[in-house]
């Protein structure tokens, strides 16, 4: 292998790697040649009186770099229109491009006469990734200048190839918007997650149809970088023509079922479902509601999941049942004192039986905890909370009772803050002076999580902050199942019969025989949900919860 001069062999006129790889990297390929010398040959190719560089520029700058004189070259007799090729499978085989050089790759060699496929199969990639990179070429200039300066982020799947989908003014706006607010790192890198929150506001996804979608006339693209299946996949940005289709869907069915199911009111404030007065949530089986259910339905036209049809279990509540409480009329009042006999004083019903175990209930707090918790930094991440709510919920969580700081199963166990402290503060921070910190909203949140605990009814500890924080942020989406045996063992035998009943599974005559047809087969069934009673006006804080 013959050994050309270093100094008579020129970069290539265009790098394939537009961003380099970490100084990292250099450094150990450096510490190698060092020691063992440059062990595969570069590839270049005459260029008059000198060579250029075809696979190898990071060998070189090595050789380079550790004082070499000369290297070991093979000369590559192809044309230079195959430079790109060659530079791009050295790169990927040797040090990966990122995804931006790999769509760069794939450009090239399509300006050089390659098709998408040749060029693929050059490249050694799968016909689905190389149609992925081919819509990086969507990407607003402005986009692709980011990322050539700072790199992929970490999560390109949920940001980058998410911002590839939406038009390209829409890009260029969200990321101005983002920039413009302050949104960056300490090294000016941008928020990608505001800046794909601010692009896909209105994106749709043709699973939540409840109407024909291929006859509606409404049109749903590919997101190609989703998996098969994705809930995602195909989306549309179209709300209003999607909003119309659902409801006009949504009242053919309510008509179709009649009284069984009724179209409701939106809360845009609560992002939930608005029930009658009369009417009260309950859980069951929204396929089969009993006699004095029903279902209330209505398209969210606003929150987290715009266009999606939000569904409620309510039963009706007596008219004696509901007024039990209000105090009686003057008229009312004047006709027991003067004329009315006193009637006989009934003993008071015995409380019903509570069908969970304590044991159950301590699970469902543990549950809930840790629903609460993980919703918590998912919605952060997904840019779905805006700072001023997060620090709102932040200062709420600090009022709880729980907080001493001890917020862990075991109320010795003190909560430890620290290391989200050190996350704020650099170690070469020799001025004393808190830097913007890269990622507040992550690290504020989980802050925020640390702090909430769900305890069970008969803690002295419990609150109801933890609940109102988990009803304001919809933290009912993230409990787990609870049709497992293990949980299903601390429920009543009436309760689950009841349950089965609701469901619409025959239930066995044997408890046992019961829990095991049930395990597994209750998707929907929630023995909770997050939510408690606000306080009263008129009641000061401290008496909030003796109340």
């Amino acid at each position: 292998m013959p050994m050309i001069a270093i100094d008579d062999i020129d970069p290539p006129i265009e790098s394939v790697r537009k961003r380099p790889p970490t100084r990292e990297a250099e450094a150990q390929l450096e510490d190698s040649i060092r020691h063992r010398g440059v062990l595969q040959p570069i590839l270049v190719r005459k260029a008059g009186n000198r060579y250029v560089t075809v696979a190898g520029s990071r060998r070189l700058a090595a050789a380079r770099a550790v004082g070499l004189s000369h290297i070991p070259a093979a000369v590559s007799e192809y044309l230079a229109t195959f430079d790109a090729a060659d530079q791009a499978v050295e790169n990927m085989v040797r040090a990966p491009l990122e995804p931006i050089d790999q769509w760069r790759a794939i450009v090239r060699l399509q300006d050089q006469g390659y098709t998408l496929q040749q060029a693929a199969q050059c490249l050694g990639l799968s016909d689905r990734r190389t149609r992925q990179l081919d819509k990086l070429g969507r990407l607003h200039p402005d986009v692709l200048a980011q990322l050539e300066r700072h790199g992929m982020p970490d999560d390109p799947q949920e940001t980058i190839y998410v911002i590839a989908m939406v038009p390209p003014e829409v890009q260029a706006k969200a990321l101005r918007d983002v920039l413009k607010a302050g949104h960056q790192a300490l090294d000016d890198e941008p928020d990608w997650w505001r800046v794909t929150t601010l692009c896909t506001t209105g994106r749709i996804s043709r699973e939540d149809a409840i109407f024909d979608a291929d006859k509606a006339g409404i049109v749903f693209e590919e997101d190609l970088f989703a998996q098969p299946g994705d809930h995602y996949q195909f989306t549309t940005r179209d709300v209003a023509g999607f909003i119309a289709a659902q409801k006009a869907a949504l009242e053919a069915e309510a008509k179709k079922a009649k009284k069984r199911l009724q179209i409701g009111k939106w809360d845009p404030r609560g992002n939930s479902v608005v029930l009658p007065a009369g009417w009260v949530r309950t859980h069951g089986d929204h396929e089969k509601p009993r006699k004095d259910e029903a279902i209330f339905a209505v398209v969210a036209e606003s929150g987290y999941s715009p266009g999606r049809v939000a569904r409620v279990l309510a039963r009706k509540v007596a008219a004696k049942d509901a007024h039990a409480d209000a105090p009686a009329t003057a008229d009312e009042a004047d006709d027991d004192t003067d004329f009315a006999d006193p009637e006989p004083t009934a003993p008071e019903p015995a409380p019903p039986r509570d069908p969970i175990s304590r044991a159950g209930h301590a699970a469902i707090a543990s549950a809930k905890t840790e629903a609460l918790r993980q919703h918590i930094i998912a919605t952060v991440r997904r840019g779905m909370l805006r700072t001023d709510e997060l620090l709102t919920l932040l200062v709420l969580a600090l009022g709880a009772r729980t907080v001493r700081v001890s917020a862990e199963a075991h109320k010795y166990d003190a909560t430890g803050m620290r290391d989200l402290a050190l996350r704020l503060v650099p170690r070469d921070n020799v001025d004393g002076i808190l830097p913007e910190p890269e990622n507040i909203a992550e690290i504020a949140a989980e802050a925020l999580a640390r702090l909430l605990l769900i305890t069970t009814a008969d803690d002295e500890r419990h609150d109801h902050v933890p609940e109102w924080i988990g009803q304001a942020i919809g933290a009912d989406a993230a409990l787990p199942r609870f049709d497992t045996p293990e949980f299903l063992a601390q429920v009543s035998t009436a309760e689950l019969r009841r349950v089965a009943m609701e469901a619409g599974i025959k239930a066995p005559a044997k408890a046992g025989d019961l829990r095991a047809r049930l395990a597994g087969n209750l998707p929907d069934w929630r023995p909770c949900r997050f939510g408690a009673p606000a306080p009263k006006a008129d009641v000061r804080i401290e008496e909030e919860e003796d109340a």
